[in-house]
């Protein structure tokens, strides 16, 4: 056989006396093949090198065998360990996974969906930026024409496919947690406010505070977005008016900032604020005093959305 060309599947089923469309089967692992044939068609094809035409499959099954995720950091271990869950199931299933960042961006994470979508992407993974509701618009109008899967930072509608952690009863177990330890003035470092997340958390620190008679102070709450800046002009503001005794923190982020802040202030201060926050950093159990936090399950939540947005290609099921 002249290896100078690329092996086809015609190729090989001269080679082994077999049809084209059992060689193809074989190779697909396809169960309508016998373990033996598969066997000795797979073991010939990885002999000489055979290497399936991308650009040939994608023209006769109509897709293109990638899909698109949207996070707005990946350098944020949350949605680095979405994004290895994502590639794992996608890998698996013969997908190829397009990562893109908008750092929180509305205006570019407009322009990569519609890039996207002319890219003719078989489907979309979006956790979207802080003003979700121009991104949704935009979604809308592209339709059934992209699948989507949205999650962590999902829309209130019920239109979509979405995968999330259970945020507000998270918040209320932190908040309860530091209400155990004897505190009572709890600040809460909120997100920004227009996104799922912020109003889900939000929603369980309030109730964890009215559960145990304690009222709602809002000079206790600040939304931050999750630049450094806007998050220590709240943590100066709530030290200097209010002395909090605890702080919960709704993101990674926030979690640190108020880590150093608390850090900072003088003893026997310092030691006796206490602080929970979320964060997935792999180095957070390292951190002396120990940060409380609440870790979410990353990897699955990615396999979970992976699984769902390829269930929804292959099967053509736009259903909710």
């Amino acid at each position: 056989m002249d290896q100078e060309r690329p092996v086809k599947l015609s190729d090989i089923s001269k080679a082994l006396n077999l049809s084209v469309s059992t060689v193809s089967r074989a190779l697909k692992d396809s169960h309508e093949i016998g373990e033996e044939t598969k066997r000795i068609v797979q073991s010939y094809a990885s002999k000489v090198n055979y290497r399936p035409n991308l650009i040939a499959q994608s023209l006769k099954e109509m897709n293109t065998r990638y899909i698109a995720i949207i996070v707005p950091e990946i350098s944020n271990s949350f949605f680095a360990e979405i994004v290895n869950g994502v590639e794992f199931v996608a890998n698996n299933r013969g997908y190829h996974v397009v990562i893109y960042q908008t750092h929180d961006s509305t205006e570019r994470e407009i322009n990569i969906i519609r890039d996207v979508a002319r890219r003719k992407a078989d489907g979309l993974l979006l956790s979207p930026s802080t003003n979700q509701t121009d991104v949704n618009e935009v979604m809308k109008s592209i339709g059934a024409k992209l699948p989507v899967v949205y999650f962590d930072r999902v829309p209130s509608d019920n239109y979509c496919h979405k995968v999330v952690c259970d945020n507000y009863q998270a918040a209320f177990e932190a908040t309860s947690w530091l209400i155990q330890q004897g505190k009572r003035r709890i600040a809460h470092m909120a997100g920004p406010s227009g996104i799922s997340i912020s109003i889900e958390r939000l929603a369980g620190y309030s109730a964890a505070l009215l559960h145990a008679g304690i009222s709602v102070d809002p000079n206790l709450i600040r939304y931050s977005n999750f630049l450094a800046r806007e998050a220590w002009d709240n943590l100066r503001d709530l030290e200097e008016k209010y002395q909090p005794d605890a702080y919960f923190a709704s993101s990674d982020r926030l979690s640190f900032y108020c880590y150093e802040a608390v850090q900072q202030l003088p003893e026997p201060r310092a030691s006796e604020v206490k602080i929970v926050g979320f964060t997935n950093a792999p180095f957070a159990h390292l951190l002396r005093p120990k940060l409380s936090a609440i870790v979410q399950p990353a990897f699955d939540m990615g396999k979970i959305a992976a699984e769902m947005l390829l269930n929804t290609i292959t099967k053509k099921n736009k259903d909710i």
